[in-house]
């Protein structure tokens, strides 16, 4: 895979993390929700993109591509939906 062209989990942790900063505190327990989702979705993303490294059969390449491209949409949806529900002040999610 393209070091150049993948979003780099520091990158998306950084951008999750500005985010989660900016969860309104009237509604705690989704915040709270939303930030365990959050920190589990980046901890998946990386854990896939650690496993992409160390494997070497076609197939299971294959896979491992197919898990980080679930793990980012999943993490995707995790933030649009925070910044949908007004649970996300900021506006570059």
């Amino acid at each position: 895979m393209d070091r150049n062209n993948q979003v780099t989990t520091a990158q998306l942790l950084t951008k999750a993390v500005r985010g989660i900063n900016a969860i309104k505190s009237t509604r705690p327990e989704e915040r709270n929700q939303l930030i365990d989702d959050v920190r589990m979705a980046i901890e998946e993303l990386d854990n896939i993109r650690k496993y992409f490294e160390v494997v070497d059969d076609p197939e299971l390449i294959d896979y491992a591509i197919y898990r980080e491209k679930a793990a980012i949409m999943k993490l995707s949806y995790l933030l649009k939906k925070a910044k949908k529900n007004e649970l996300l002040k900021c506006r570059h999610i």
